[in-house]
């Protein structure tokens, strides 16, 4: 049973969890099934539902989640993670207290995603839906409010061509409405348009100064960051920003944006597939590793105006 739940996240992250299984009856304490060593909380699938859907928690996502909105739970200024990496379904996405559909209604099935809970409501132009492919808040206006991001790495698709490559990095329903942008031609240089969009995402094609093929996709605050970033100036989020970088990527530093290239006898960092996270709060290093080779989410340029959360959704 616990083998079931760890496939709920990374393996990097589950093989040191906690595991709980389900209450025997209603009321009852979950069965612990194996002691873990890292603060995560991985469950397996849920009998009640009609998906495979285990999962692995933070401490933060359980911290958050059982606390209501408010003067106490804002002050936290934390941001929590959850993943649901086989499936996931819902009886209602809008009442968390739902156990079953309402009549002639069916379950919100969802694939494999990760969850973002954060000590406010998410107000930041996220859908309330669940249209398939696009992150949208579940539970929306309730304590248990989450943000629901897909993470389908079998839509990722290779191609030659750099609009299509650039939408390679997200799912489809994302990028097929995303501006599409080139990297400068020269140092210094503004991104190219290489076409308008319409949604508020935006996609880059692979960076040519990198060893790694990276396209990514990023919402406006995240976009924010690049820009700021490319123009040397601090980022102003007005809430979470969102990447996603579904074929991988690299980098120069772990902890200095400014360098391009690795320190003599370095190698580049090499990610897998991952999605990136920007808050306008510091993320907490008690929680998060710096080490991109820690298996689950970790912090990248820490410290610095531009530190992000890169959140691996498959093993490296």
């Amino acid at each position: 049973m616990f083998v079931t739940a760890m496939t709920g996240g990374p393996y990097g992250i589950a093989k040191d969890a906690t595991v709980l299984d389900w209450p025997a009856a209603a009321g009852a304490d979950p069965v612990v099934l194996r002691p873990g060593t890292n603060g995560w909380v991985c469950r397996p699938d849920l009998p009640s539902t009609p998906t495979n859907d285990p999962r692995c928690l933070d401490p933060n996502w359980r911290k958050l989640f059982a606390i209501a909105p408010g003067d106490e739970r804002e002050a936290l200024n934390l941001i929590g993670f959850g993943y649901m990496l086989q499936w996931g379904d819902a009886a209602d996405h809008n009442d968390f207290d739902a156990m079953e559909p309402a009549p002639d209604a069916d379950y919100v099935l969802d694939g494999p995603h990760l969850m973002i809970n954060i000590s406010t409501e998410f107000d930041h132009g996220y859908m309330a839906e669940p249209v398939a492919g696009t992150p949208y808040v579940m539970f929306h206006g309730a304590p248990q409010g989450h943000l629901m991001i897909p993470t389908p790495i079998d839509q990722v698709m290779p191609s030659a061509n750099p609009i299509w490559d650039a939408m390679s990095a997200a799912p489809l329903r994302i990028s097929e409405n995303a501006a599409v942008m080139g990297w400068p031609t020269e140092a210094g240089g503004p991104l190219v348009e290489l076409r308008a969009g319409t949604n508020g995402w935006t996609c880059l094609s692979d960076d040519p100064g990198t060893p790694t093929h990276d396209p990514m996709c990023l919402d406006a605050n995240f976009m924010e960051f690049l820009n700021a970033l490319l123009e040397g100036r601090d980022p102003v989020y007005s809430g979470v920003g969102l990447g996603y970088m579904l074929r991988g990527g690299s980098g120069a530093s772990n902890t200095d944006p400014t360098v391009m290239q690795p320190a003599p006898g370095e190698d580049w960092m090499i990610d897998g597939p991952h999605v990136m996270v920007v808050a306008p709060w510091d993320l907490d290093p008690a929680l998060y590793s710096t080490d991109p080779m820690s298996g689950g989410p970790y912090i990248m340029y820490e410290g610095t105006p531009y530190e992000h959360l890169m959140v691996p959704v498959v093993e490296k």
